[in-house]
């Protein structure tokens, strides 16, 4: 967990208008759990500011857990993707590669066009 929990428990004051806030201890340590699993306050708010304008009902703990399943999933395939080695060792896969005539450099199109573009 990486939220501190006053900072979730701001959070969930925000959603203290949602129908079926919740009305216990335990209810709302919950929901505080969940909502810690944010890497930060900024996404943690954020979350809290997109459901509050599409939704009417407090979130399930379960709603949290999944979106956060998500967040970690797009992160470590954002980091797999930094690791795979481009393709074309010319252009490293942006489709174009560096070129220097007459002292000049610029850019042309590469042979591949982007194999990983």
């Amino acid at each position: 967990m990486s939220l501190e929990r006053k900072t979730a428990k701001r959070q969930i004051a925000r959603m203290d208008g949602l129908d079926f806030f919740p009305q216990t201890l335990t209810g709302l340590k919950e929901i505080e759990d969940a909502l810690m699993g944010f890497p930060g306050e900024q996404t943690c708010s954020e979350w809290v500011t997109e459901w509050l304008r599409t939704h009417e009902d407090f979130p399930k703990p379960a709603a949290v857990y999944g979106h956060l399943s998500a967040l970690h999933r797009n992160q470590e395939l954002a980091q797999e993707s930094w690791r795979l080695a481009p393709r074309c060792p010319d252009c490293g896969d942006s489709g174009w590669r560096t070129v220097v005539k007459g002292g000049l450099s610029g850019a042309e199109r590469c042979g591949c066009k982007g194999v990983g573009a």
